[in-house]
């Protein structure tokens, strides 16, 4: 029997890929060492919601290959470090142990044809923002009900402010206001989960996103505005929620701000 390989953290880097339409797939063939074969590997840290789906597909000799497939990409050119854990077989006894490791993906062209506004990326949260954040975090420690909650949901953690869901928020409020249109999903079918991911959060497990529109032109007036409706305050007051981005975006009349809350149960740093 031979010894177990030390894989460690092993980087597969492909080199530029065209994407000819969205929702395309490109693969990346990482042989197994001689002597061992790969089994199946799951997607770690790309959580609900994500960019991309990564399969495990046989090569020409059944488990010599393992295959990451990435589903869907943005058009230009953007690099993504994936991280994946995967079950290596020793063919010698047919034992397994399993591996974590990195995927580097070069995608050039093609893709979805979505727009990334940098004056709204680069930008500081403004005080509106990080506002919004402490009085969700004050409704939570407080244990505030949710309207027609049969279970009081109770008092919680306090959300953690995070730059890149902060940024996912800010990009879909923008773009909602530059496109003219009022949706969880832009019109490319593209969720803030999948923003977020896009934009660099490794994301694990649950969590969701609040819109706010004409009317709700205050940190108050947005919040009050979800505590009274029962699928945004519970989205808010979630205990499994851990942290939290807020962005806005102001027509040029200043008037139908919209808000945008991404919260999310669990991330890797």
């Amino acid at each position: 029997m031979g010894d177990w390989p030390a894989l460690g953290s092993v980087v597969v880097t492909s080199g530029p890929m065209a994407v000819g339409g969205a929702f395309q797939r490109l693969t990346v063939q990482t042989p197994a060492p001689a002597g061992y074969a790969w089994m199946n590997a799951r997607p770690y840290s790309l959580g609900y919601g994500s960019a991309f789906s990564l399969t495990v597909q046989p090569g020409a000799v059944q488990g010599e290959w393992v295959e990451f497939q990435v589903t869907q990409s943005l058009a230009g050119t953007q690099t993504f470090t994936l991280a994946a854990d995967a079950t290596l077989k020793r063919l010698s006894d047919g034992q397994t142990r399993d591996y974590r490791g990195t995927l580097k993906l070069t995608v050039t062209g093609g893709g979805v044809q979505y727009p990334l506004y940098q004056d709204v990326l680069n930008r500081a949260p403004t005080a509106d923002e990080r506002e919004v954040v402490r009085l969700i975090n004050e409704a939570r420690v407080a244990g505030v009900g949710c309207p027609g909650s049969v279970t009081p949901i109770g008092p919680g953690k306090a959300l953690v402010w995070n730059d890149v869901l902060a940024q996912a928020a800010r990009q879909h409020a923008a773009d909602m206001v530059r496109r003219n249109y009022f949706s969880h999903d832009t019109p490319e079918g593209l969720t803030v989960s999948t923003i977020s991911v896009l934009l660099g959060a490794a994301i694990r497990g649950g969590g969701g996103d609040n819109l706010g529109s004409t009317g709700n032109t205050s940190p108050r007036e947005v919040v009050n505005g979800w505590l009274s409706s029962p699928g945004h305050c519970y989205q808010m007051m979630n205990p499994d929620r851990s942290y939290a981005g807020v962005g806005h975006a102001d027509p040029n009349d200043l008037t139908g701000r919209k808000w945008v809350l991404n919260v999310r149960d669990a991330l890797d740093f």
